[in-house]
């Protein structure tokens, strides 16, 4: 039993570490316990230029709706790799496919440092080596491979695209299903806009048309609590 605790401790610190880059950094959205300067007046300067992360009294601008459909409509484009206004099942899972395949050949040409195109024991060991005692789990060695099942919004690294992460659902096939209220081959742009203004409308409370920053602290505490 403790050894399948430490593999699923171990395999969500992989999935972390791969899925966003922001946390193998040291960054991370939401983070909630670093104090951070005042926020610069122009919202678009990279939040590392500011020095840490989220904190609750930082002032956040309202996010309208306008706002939040572009950064849907923008993950829904990528998902759309025909381009036909429609994204299928299929077209998701090709696309994950397609990620999931660049990581593993990222992956064999961090360890195939001869870049010889095979991996030597020699390689393979100092490979294990580099990843120290985590090496010494199975779970730990495979966990770092872990592609997420689903495609978030590309946002920049400021308070209200950190906000916007936190409201908008990834892209998955739960959601295409969900979504797909038609029963037709897959969803279009405005099946994907009505089923994330449900998310919009439940963490905007006041019903005014914005995001702020009160509703956002609400949705990052349930969140944790979680």
């Amino acid at each position: 039993m403790r050894k399948l605790a430490l593999c699923a401790t171990l395999g969500v610190i992989g999935l972390l570490l791969t899925a966003s880059p922001a946390l193998a950094q040291g960054g991370g959205r939401g983070g909630m316990n670093q104090v951070v300067p005042q926020q610069s007046a122009d919202d678009n300067e990279p939040r590392a230029a500011r020095i840490g992360e989220y904190h609750p009294h930082e002032y956040l601008k309202p996010i309208g709706v306008e706002r939040f459909d572009k950064a849907v409509a923008a993950m829904f484009a990528r998902a759309d790799v025909n381009r036909d206004g429609m994204v299928t099942l299929a077209e998701l899972e090709s696309l994950l496919t397609a990620r999931r395949e660049e990581a593993i050949r990222a992956r064999f040409h961090d360890i195939d440092t001869n870049h010889d195109g095979a991996i030597s024991l020699a390689e393979f060991t100092a490979w294990q080596q580099d990843m120290g005692s985590a090496a010494a789990s199975q779970c730990a060695a495979y966990a770092a491979r872990l592609v997420p099942d689903t495609l978030a919004p590309e946002l920049a690294n400021n308070d209200r695209d950190d906000a916007l992460a936190d409201v908008i659902e990834p892209l998955s096939a739960l959601v295409i299903t969900r979504a797909n209220i038609h029963y037709r081959a897959g969803i279009t742009l405005d099946d994907l806009l009505a089923y994330e203004h449900k998310r919009f409308n439940a963490v905007d409370t006041n019903h005014d048309g914005f995001l702020e920053q009160p509703e956002v602290e609400a949705v990052r505490r349930a969140a944790q609590a979680r």
